[in-house]
């Protein structure tokens, strides 16, 4: 191999083919072939391998590439050892990487990488889970432009991200019954550190935001506060859900001034998507039947829902002077609920099936299978036009809950 003090670098290699381009505005395909056609493997090798000490933007991208193309077993393994030590290697690059060393049987002998690549797999299953992106609030937003770098795994189908700042700390909450969350992030940029908080509706969209404080210590003690609040809960640290939470938000509506904060945050190309959603296809692959009755019952009482409308108050106080200190019941009391479902919650279909979404993504994400599986098939439900009715079991355990807790008993 070449002398390293003779060696060219990669950046040297590059700087031609940018010409008066920004490095944010690279093909890196065509940069690739550019590269490939115009200089032998050895010299793109020595170059690749001598930027492996740092793997990020568009020549840690490359030199991935070229490894790839043109290492031998030493390359890989020098590659396996930066890779160890850049433990806060963004999602994208370090997918990247370890995808090039599974591919080439090369983990086996760095255990922390394993685990690293595990981890991925459990995203895997994730996408399992949720399936493909559906209409929820419409899909007409204009795909991202050329050399973006997405921030996901591959196939978790979450927002594409220019590269930016880094990301550090990430938080996603659980929705509230008005379909209200919050997303946080944290993000360095050398020794700039910056944080904000995102609140959202799966509704209106993201309808405000607010600085995290200013400094590390300051938006660290923020993001904590926001993390040991016992309702709602709260994922950290997953990307995947809280970047993908934040950009299906986007694609509802923003508050002025949101953009801003996410140009700073995430990056200029960091766009709208929709949120999460099911087909008749993807549902069936979630697992088997669950009793709706069941899922309900877990989904709503883990969730905390209820709906303490003025009207469930009313007709609670109805239900107790007619029958005293008594549950409600669905049978008994019939024409109380359809009351309800007709005059409330029917209005509210969408927001209730836009938060069973969210929750299913969220409690994937913090490993409650069983829970995500229950929201996502009451969801499924909730888009069958058929199925809105007041015997539907997801109202039927809604009213339940709300005039239980508005008459003192829940």
């Amino acid at each position: 191999m070449a002398d390293p003090e003779d060696r060219t670098s990669l950046d040297e290699l590059l700087d031609p083919l940018i010409g008066v381009r920004g490095r944010d505005e690279l093909d890196l395909d065509d940069i690739f072939d550019q590269l490939i056609r115009g200089h032998d493997p050895t010299t793109l090798r020595a170059a690749a391998r001598g930027r492996l000490d740092d793997l990020r933007g568009p020549v840690g991208d490359m030199a991935l590439r070229l490894i790839e193309a043109f290492g031998d077993e030493g390359d890989r393994h020098a590659l396996a050892r930066a890779v160890e030590a850049q433990p806060d290697l963004g999602l994208d690059r370090a997918w990247q990487a370890l995808s090039l060393l599974e591919a080439a049987g090369e983990l086996e002998d760095y255990p922390g990488l394993v685990e690293r690549w595990e981890e991925f797999a459990d995203l895997g299953e994730l996408d399992a889970l949720l399936g493909e992106l559906a209409e929820v609030m419409g899909d007409d937003h204009e795909p991202p432009g050329p050399g973006v770098d997405p921030i996901r795994p591959v196939g978790t189908g979450l927002a594409p991200v220019a590269r930016g700042p880094r990301l550090r700390r990430c938080l996603a909450t659980a929705v509230d019954a008005e379909g209200r969350a919050t997303i946080a992030l944290a993000v360095e940029d050398g020794p700039n550190h910056l944080g904000a908080r995102f609140a959202c509706d799966v509704v209106a969209g993201i309808t405000d935001v607010s600085g995290l404080g200013e400094g590390r210590a300051a938006i660290d003690a923020s993001m904590d506060e926001l993390a040991s609040r016992p309702v709602p809960d709260a994922v950290e640290d997953r990307p995947d859900l809280a970047l993908g939470l934040l950009a299906g938000c986007l694609g509802v509506g923003a508050a002025e001034g949101v953009r801003g904060w996410l140009d700073l945050l995430i990056g200029t190309e960091f766009g709208p998507m929709p949120l999460l959603g099911w087909s008749e296809a993807e549902a069936a692959g979630i697992g088997p039947a669950i009793d709706p009755m069941d899922a309900a019952e877990a989904v709503l009482g883990a969730a905390g829902w209820v709906d303490d409308s003025p009207l469930a108050v009313e007709l609670a106080d109805e239900i107790a002077l007619r029958e005293g200190d008594v549950a409600p019941d669905p049978t008994r009391d019939a024409g109380v609920f359809r009351y309800l479902f007709e005059h409330r919650l029917l209005g509210r279909v969408e927001l209730y099936r836009r938060s069973l979404l969210w929750m299913s993504a969220f409690w994937s994400a913090a490993g409650s299978a069983e829970l995500a599986r229950g929201a996502a098939s009451l969801a499924l439900d909730l888009d069958d036009a058929g199925k809105i009715v007041a015997g539907q079991p997801f109202f039927v355990r809604l009213s339940m809950r709300s005039l239980a807790t508005a008459s003192g008993r829940g």
